[in-house]
């Protein structure tokens, strides 16, 4: 195999996203930035001011085999609680509430789009150089039907209008192993290092994406309804971000099985080679049933909004009527 740069699927880090967003800040306003030595200080000292507390960094309690490991103070999401979920959601609408006024948020960092496009010229070369080293890994199979959702999922991106979209200061890495509850109530986030300016539809298409750990299923999407309406009670989405958000979800999976593919070029031994396999095999399932399925997240969204306009309607139609029978002195 040929030997691909590793720096391509390196993702933006703190020390070069939220760089940027520092010394864009101490140029509009040098008092902000005074003492604060790592990037990401600026950051939570932001979100500290405003009473959102970032945790410190921790160590996922999840076991090898994937079960969730008790801690009666510390713990990682369940993903079907739908009190956590609810709850995980509704954290990260209100970070991006806060950090939608976060100052010195332009930065270099190529946006998602660009990186999934980066991301699919390697998938396309590296596949195309040497078919016996996939068929010697059992995977061609996989392979094909990964490049055929691949063919839908590069015509559903070309089609995003990804620059419009909303933008916020996001997370970045908003998954289960950093959605921490401490006492099985209050929510921290640690890992800020991912956080950088986006659209911020995209930190819930990462969320909902990693919600359950294993396949994905019709539980599943019990979850991403869960955490959809725990999240649009406080920031809803717009019409452009229900259309963006399945697209960007599997998109996301998608990066995750380059991600796996590439973890196989750059490893020789037989069990990583046979680990890695089997984690790829597992995001190709993923995205094959989140494709088929998406149209129900869809459908939810809009169904909420319509809901919302009909109920914003009625209270508008009852003003009206109550006002209009108001005496002239009343309504003084």
């Amino acid at each position: 195999m040929s030997s691909t740069d590793s720096t391509m699927f390196q993702e933006p880090t703190a020390g070069y996203a939220l760089k940027a967003g520092l010394n864009t800040a101490h140029h509009t306003n040098p008092d902000l930035t005074i003492g604060l030595k790592n990037p990401q200080e600026l950051l939570i000292t932001f979100l500290a001011d405003r009473g959102f507390t970032v945790a410190a960094a921790w160590k996922s309690t999840r076991s090898a085999s994937g079960s969730l490991k008790q801690n009666p103070t510390t713990h990682e999401m369940d993903w079907q609680d739908p009190g956590q979920v609810s709850r995980a959601a509704a954290i990260l609408a209100t970070f991006h509430q806060l950090t939608a006024e976060y100052p010195g948020l332009d930065t270099a960092v190529h946006s998602f789009k660009q990186q999934f496009q980066q991301h699919l010229k390697f998938f396309e070369n590296e596949t195309q150089q040497d078919p016996m080293y996939w068929a010697e890994l059992n995977i061609s199979g996989s392979l094909r039907y990964f490049g055929n959702l691949i063919t839908k999922m590069e015509r559903q991106m070309s089609e995003l209008r990804y620059d419009t979209l909303p933008k916020s200061f996001i997370h970045g890495n908003y998954r289960l192993p950093n959605i921490v509850f401490q006492d099985y109530q209050l929510v921290r986030i640690p890992d800020l290092a991912h956080s950088r300016r986006e659209a911020r539809v995209l930190d819930l298409a990462i969320a909902l994406a990693d919600l359950a750990p294993n396949a994905y299923g019709y539980v599943f999407l019990e979850s991403v309804y869960t955490f959809l309406n725990g999240y649009d009670n406080i920031l809803p989405l717009d019409s452009q971000e229900i259309a963006a958000l399945p697209v960007l979800m599997s998109a996301q999976v998608t990066d995750w099985g380059f991600n796996e593919l590439h973890r196989l070029t750059m490893t020789t031994d037989p069990r990583s080679r046979r680990s890695t396999t089997g984690k790829f095999r597992a995001q190709v399932q993923r995205l094959g049933w989140l494709m088929e399925n998406s149209h129900f997240i869809i459908e939810y969204l809009s169904h909420r909004n319509e809901e919302r306009r009909r109920d914003l309607t009625s209270q508008s139609a009852a003003t009206s009527e109550f006002e209009s029978r108001l005496t002239p002195w009343e309504a003084t």
